[in-house]
C-alpha cells in the first residue's frame, strides 16, 4: 500500500510544478544564443480561457461564460488553479445538470441561481461503488454513513466536530480567494467544499480527510518529490472522476481553442443517495447532488419508433470529436458534423460489419452520413485523415438494444 500512496501525485506539487515549468532560467551572455521561448500553455479566447495544462498534448479545454452558464466567472471566483487546478473535461450533462471537471474539483452550473458551485465529487464516488479503490489505492477514508443526527443542523454540529485536526481545520476554513474580499465565515466554507464525510485518518506519510466535494492531505512525513512535513494539499478529485470512469468518452477528450464546445455532452446518468439529511433552505450546501423539480428536468429525446432515423449532431477540429452524445439505439443514425477547426477531417464508423464515413471536410464545411446498426455492442468513430487518429480524433459509440 505504502508504495501505490507514494505514487499519487498531489494538488500542491503538480500545481506548483505546473507554474513553476519554463519560468526559471540564467540570462544568456552576449556571445550565448538566446533560448527558444516556451510555447504559450493557455490563453484568453472569446467568453473564457484556454488551458491545455491538463490536456496530456493532445489539445486543452476551454472554459467559458458560453451559453450563459458563466463556469469561468465562477472558476476565478473560487480561486482558480490555485484553488481547483486546470480544467481537466469539457463541459457535461448529468442528472439534469451540466458539469464542468476541473483537476481537483468539479464545477456544477445551478441555473435556479444564477451560477455555479462545487459538485458533490466524493458522493459521486461514493455511489459508484469507489470506496474501496479511494481507501486502498488513494489514500482517502471510507465515508461513515450513519453519523447519529436527526436533522441537518444537528448533522452540521456533529460533522463539523470531526475537524479535529488543526492543520486540516484551518485549510478548510480559509478563504480561498482572499483578493475578492468576500467575508468568510464557517458557512461558507461549508457551501464551497460540503461537510466532513469522514474523521482524520493516517495513510503512510500523510493524514487524510474526505468532505462532500474534496478531499485534503496533511504531510507529516518527508517524502522525496511530495510536499514538505506541515503541508496540506487539495487531491485531485476531478482527476479521479476521469480515472474511475465516471467522466469518460468525448467529455474528456482535450480541444483545439477554436472548438464550439459550449454545447454539454450527454452522460449517463447516476443514482443519488447521502448520509447527511438535506439542508432546509435547499442552499447547495452539504446536500448530494440533488434533482430539479420535475419541470426543470431536460426532456429525454424519444427513443425512436421502427424506421425512425436519430439524428446526432456533431464538430471535428484539431484534434478532437464531439458528438451530442455517444449512444444509440438499434437503427439508422445520421451523423452530421461540422469542422470547426483549419485542417481537413473526417468522421468514420466501423464495427460489427459496419464502415462509413463522410466526405473529407475543409475547415468551415459540414458533411453527414447514415450508419444503420443492426447488431448492439461498441463501434470506433475517428478521423481516417494522416496520424489524427493518434492526435484524439477517436472516440467509442454505443449501440443499445
Amino acid at each position: 500500500m505504502r508504495v501505490q500512496l507514494l505514487r499519487l501525485l498531489a494538488f500542491g506539487a503538480l500545481a506548483a510544478t505546473l507554474f513553476n515549468a519554463g519560468v526559471t532560467g540564467v540570462p544568456p551572455s552576449a556571445a550565448q544564443t538566446p533560448p527558444t521561448p516556451a510555447p504559450e500553455l493557455d490563453w484568453a479566447v472569446p467568453n473564457g480561457h484556454y488551458f491545455t495544462q491538463a490536456g496530456a498534448g493532445a489539445g486543452g479545454y476551454a472554459i467559458t461564460d458560453d451559453e450563459g452558464m458563466k463556469l469561468w466567472t465562477a472558476f476565478q471566483q473560487l480561486g482558480s488553479t490555485p484553488t481547483l487546478g486546470f480544467p481537466a473535461s469539457r463541459r457535461f450533462l448529468l442528472n439534469g445538470f451540466t458539469y464542468q471537471a476541473t483537476q481537483a474539483a468539479l464545477l456544477q452550473w445551478r441555473a435556479d441561481q444564477g451560477g455555479a458551485v462545487l459538485g458533490n465529487t466524493f458522493e459521486l464516488l461514493q455511489e459508484a461503488g469507489k470506496d474501496d479503490w479511494l481507501e486502498h489505492v488513494k489514500g482517502i477514508p471510507r465515508p461513515i454513513a450513519n453519523d447519529g443526527s436527526t436533522s441537518y443542523d444537528d448533522a452540521v454540529r456533529v460533522r463539523m466536530a470531526w475537524l479535529s485536526d488543526p492543520a486540516l481545520r484551518q485549510r478548510y476554513l480559509v478563504n480561498p480567494n482572499p483578493a475578492s474580499r468576500q467575508p468568510w465565515t464557517e458557512r461558507e466554507s461549508i457551501q464551497l467544499y460540503g461537510l466532513p464525510m469522514s474523521r482524520p485518518e493516517r495513510f503512510g506519510p500523510f493524514i487524510s480527510q474526505r468532505f462532500q466535494r474534496i478531499a485534503f492531505q496533511l504531510w507529516i512525513e518527508s517524502v522525496a518529490g511530495m510536499p514538505a512535513p506541515g503541508t496540506v494539499t487539495a487531491v485531485l478529485g476531478g482527476d479521479l472522476l476521469k480515472e474511475a470512469g465516471i467522466i469518460y468518452g468525448t467529455a474528456v477528450m482535450p480541444h483545439a481553442s477554436s472548438a464550439l464546445v459550449g454545447r454539454p455532452v450527454v452522460m449517463e446518468a447516476t443514482a443519488t443517495s447521502t448520509g447527511i439529511p438535506p439542508s432546509p433552505t435547499r442552499a447547495p450546501i452539504a446536500t448530494a447532488t440533488p434533482r430539479p423539480p420535475a419541470r426543470n428536468t431536460p426532456v429525454p429525446t424519444p427513443r425512436p419508433g421502427a424506421g425512425a432515423t436519430q439524428v446526432i449532431d456533431g464538430t471535428l477540429s484539431e484534434y478532437s470529436i464531439s458528438l451530442a452524445r455517444i449512444t444509440a439505439k438499434l437503427g439508422t443514425v445520421r451523423f452530421t458534423v461540422a469542422n470547426v477547426g483549419t485542417a481537413r477531417h473526417n468522421l468514420r464508423v466501423q464495427g460489427n460489419g459496419v464502415d462509413k464515413k463522410t466526405p473529407d471536410l475543409r475547415g468551415g464545411q459540414s458533411g453527414q452520413v447514415e450508419v444503420t446498426f443492426d447488431d448492439p455492442g461498441a463501434y470506433f468513430v475517428y478521423c481516417d485523415i494522416g496520424d489524427h487518429e493518434g492526435l484524439g480524433m477517436s472516440l467509442t459509440f454505443n449501440v443499445e438494444t
